[in-house]
């Protein structure tokens, strides 16, 4: 007796969603899609002619910011500026800025938010660069820093 009822469950359970899945199809026939398609959006240039000065483009820059932690206590903010500066090669980094942040046990380890402003058309190359092992020290621990965004405000 309550196989049957269990079965019977089964059974319109299933047929519902034959029903659903013929309809579907049949609206798709005849035109009318379950999603509509979206448009594609137009593709952008960057200009880059020589000859042509008449107009000028702004000078734009982004900023890397990077955390950095597992620093000995007494890490000073200038320190990992030099770190920057001596990894940066042929990139032009217009700005470094190192805020110490508050750690838990600030007699074990120190932490960093590092900011690397460049121009936005170096912005992934500069990422590239800082966010590799070879560009810091041995044992520090290194990963793209997220600022905290308060909702609401």
């Amino acid at each position: 007796m309550i196989m049957t009822e269990m079965s019977t469950k089964v059974d319109d359970t299933h047929s519902t969603t034959e029903s659903f899945a013929n309809k579907a199809a049949e609206l798709k026939k005849s035109g009318m899609a379950v999603h509509p398609k979206r448009r594609v959006a137009q593709s952008c240039v960057i200009g880059a002619s020589a000859d042509n000065k008449h107009v000028a483009s702004v000078k734009t820059s982004r900023t890397v910011e990077i955390f950095v932690s597992r620093c000995h206590p007494h890490t000073a903010g200038s320190m990992l500026a030099e770190c920057v500066n001596m990894t940066k090669g042929d990139l032009e980094v217009q700005d470094v800025t190192c805020e110490k942040l508050k750690s838990r046990y600030e007699y074990l380890y120190s932490s960093f938010h590092v900011q690397v402003r460049v121009a936005s058309t170096d912005f992934k190359k500069a990422l590239e660069l800082f966010m590799s092992a070879e560009a810091w020290p041995s044992d520090l621990l290194v990963k793209r820093y997220f600022p905290i965004k308060h909702g609401g405000d």
